[in-house]
């Protein structure tokens, strides 16, 4: 079996939306204290800079690695820190490249557990569509749904 391998990075314009949103609200709550007549003290100030600081790295170095192999479907995400799994061809009931909503299904982009199993996604709404043997689901989002496809196809796994 030949290989696969696709890297992505959290490059969605809504991804940077939110985190600008996110930023936006961390240098307000560092001016504009809610309710408080006097500024925040530096421990308070500190934290907000550090979460925020910690946020914009986190996207920015963020990223997801597929890689389909003789072995199975592994994969690997770093977001603050890298972890993943790999996914064994035994293990695995049936694979296809869908269009799924990572909002709804799964509340978002990253490292997500929803209430239709587990995503795996940096933007987009393409997946490989994992059932294991067992009901299981795990999603993997995909920037190259039709390479993809084809290569399933090819190898004898779609």
């Amino acid at each position: 079996m030949a290989e696969y391998n696709e890297t992505q990075k959290f490059n969605s314009p809504l991804v940077w939306f939110i985190v600008g949103i996110a930023v936006i609200g961390g240098i307000v709550a560092l001016y504009l204290p809610a309710g408080q007549k006097e500024e925040l003290t530096l421990i308070p100030k500190l934290f907000i800079i550090s979460a925020l600081i910690i946020l914009i790295i986190m996207f920015f170095y963020g990223y997801l690695k597929t890689n389909i192999n003789d072995t199975g479907i592994i994969i690997e995400m770093r977001i603050l820190f890298r972890f993943g799994r790999t996914i064994r061809w035994d293990d695995i009931g049936s694979v296809k490249v869908d269009k799924y909503r990572p909002i709804l299904e799964f509340g978002g982009w990253g490292y997500r557990i929803g209430w239709k199993g587990v995503a795996y996604n940096c933007s987009g709404n393409d997946g490989l569509i994992i059932i294991l043997k067992n009901g299981r689901k795990f999603v993997v989002g995909t920037q190259k749904p039709d390479e993809l496809r084809r290569f399933l196809s090819e190898n004898g796994k779609n």
